[in-house]
This record gives C-alpha cells, sequence and structure tokens, in this order.
C-alpha cells in the first residue's frame, strides 16, 4: 500500500493524496481525524446521510461536507 501511495504521489502534481471520508460515524470519524494528522493525506469530504455529522466533522478538518455519495 505505500507503494502504491508514493506512486501516486509521484504522478500527480499535488503533494498529497486527497481522501473523501464515506460515513462520519465511530470508524468514519476515527478514520478522519487519523489521516488529518497524516502529511501525506488532506482530509477534503465528508458524506454521511446525517447532515449535522457530517458537517460537524467536515467543519473540524476544514472539508466539504455531503448527505450522500451521488454529490
Amino acid at each position: 500500500m505505500v507503494a502504491l501511495a508514493d506512486d501516486l504521489l509521484a504522478s500527480r502534481d499535488s503533494p498529497f493524496i486527497r481522501l473523501g471520508i464515506i460515513g462520519a460515524g465511530i470508524m468514519g470519524d476515527r478514520v478522519a481525524r487519523t489521516a488529518a494528522t497524516l502529511d501525506a493525506y488532506r482530509v477534503t469530504a465528508i458524506a454521511d446521510t446525517d447532515s449535522a455529522r457530517a458537517g460537524a466533522l467536515a467543519s473540524e478538518l476544514r472539508a466539504a461536507a455531503f448527505p450522500d455519495i451521488s454529490a
């Protein structure tokens, strides 16, 4: 997985991988917060059917919030 991440970083102009999180429950929250602490990733979107939960997490992480994955 690390080699894949390195290949993606090398093939793009961006210095980081943009990450979208589907679900802002216990696991999504943990994944998003952990990824936000790593230099290689930027959490850019949070999608959850609970708009308030998605919005709260997205606001903390400076990401966009979406009510579903079709947006």
